[in-house]
């Protein structure tokens, strides 16, 4: 076997033959092997401004929850930039669970750039692990964007540095004078989000029953296909005859957000999202930590769930305003680095 050949079965390009193909981006894509359409979601907006940032550039898209394979990592090291986007990929603990990188082959990775990523759940311990892990698979270079405020936080305690807030990639158009064209009027008709892995029947019968009780047309959108059996389980029989169930696939919530125009209130975060970028009011019940550092950062509408059976019915009763505080000056500043070498 030649050293050529040699070197592109074990993935070795990072020392050998290197090669940098200028017009070649890889995105890293939550969406690839995931049974949960927000993550389509994410990857739709990372897609979107990688188109945007490099208008000319071939992307290509390397599932993250999943391992590459010699022949992808390869590929993977000839790009010019490679960005994981979005998603609650980073952890204080096996960080390899969220980011599908065995530790015995991070040596053969170039760095990655984050764009938007999140933190998983709220953590006061990070593993010397995971810290070696995001050092080393990290851009020492180049500035990193992140969610929300913990999650760079959580990362300067790693040592990762050339971090700044951005907000989710999701919410990058989400600008005030975007807000300022959603229409407070009261709807007539709601569409609604539980949680399958983060069942909670109590909570989420008062949520059905609550907006069956302000809204004539009432919806369920499955972002995961096992959201369907959980809604069929504790759905009250008063009103589960009124629940129309939308189709668990982005394109058809899409369409029903555009000709319906409904209020969107539940546990789903990226469901809540869509519907905004979609013009639409939304409400979100928080149920971990995203929801509730989006809503100290960008002032995302969201109730926490320990709050919900006191607030929620006023709410639906008297509407809301969706105000978002996206900061655009970082996210320019964060585009800009690579602006600069295009």
């Amino acid at each position: 076997m030649s050293i050529k050949k040699y070197v592109k079965k074990y993935a070795l390009n990072k020392f050998f033959f290197r090669e940098c193909i200028e017009n070649y981006i890889v995105h890293l894509c939550p969406a690839i092997a995931s049974d949960n359409v927000g993550d389509a979601i994410i990857a739709d907006a990372v897609s979107r401004e990688l188109a945007e940032l490099f208008p000319d550039a071939y992307i290509g898209l390397f599932p993250c929850k999943t391992p590459l394979q010699p022949s992808a990592v390869f590929r993977y090291n000839t790009a010019k930039y490679r960005f994981l986007g979005g998603t609650n990929v980073l952890r204080g603990e096996k960080p390899q669970r969220t980011w599908a990188v065995k530790f015995r082959n991070i040596w053969k990775y170039d760095p990655v750039v984050l764009m938007g990523a999140g933190w998983g759940k709220y953590q006061n311990q990070i593993s010397l692990a995971s810290r070696f892990f995001y050092k080393h698979l990290l851009d020492s270079e180049i500035l990193h964007s992140v969610r929300d405020i913990y999650t760079r936080d959580q990362l300067l305690r790693c040592g990762i540095i050339n971090v700044i807030y951005t907000a989710c990639p999701t919410t990058w158009k989400l600008t005030a004078d975007f807000c300022s064209r959603i229409s407070l009027e009261q709807k007539s008709s709601v569409v609604v989000t539980l949680t399958d892995y983060a069942k909670n029947p109590e909570r989420d019968r008062f949520l059905l029953s609550s907006c069956a009780a302000h809204y004539k047309k009432l919806f369920f959108f499955p972002q995961s296909y096992a959201d369907v059996a959980y809604f069929n389980d504790i759905v009250p029989d008063n009103v589960a005859g009124r629940y129309n169930v939308i189709a668990p696939e982005l394109a058809a919530y899409d369409k029903f957000l555009d000709a319906e125009q409904p209020d969107f209130v539940g546990t789903r975060l990226h469901g809540g999202i869509r519907a905004i970028q979609h013009g639409c009011k939304a409400m979100i019940i928080g149920i971990d930590n995203r929801a509730k550092e989006m809503g100290r950062d960008i002032a995302l509408p969201f109730i926490q769930q320990e709050a919900m059976a006191e607030k929620l019915p006023d709410i639906l009763k008297n509407g809301w305003a969706v105000d978002l505080k996206i900061p655009e000056e970082n996210i320019k500043r964060y585009k800009a680095q690579f602006l600069k070498n295009v």
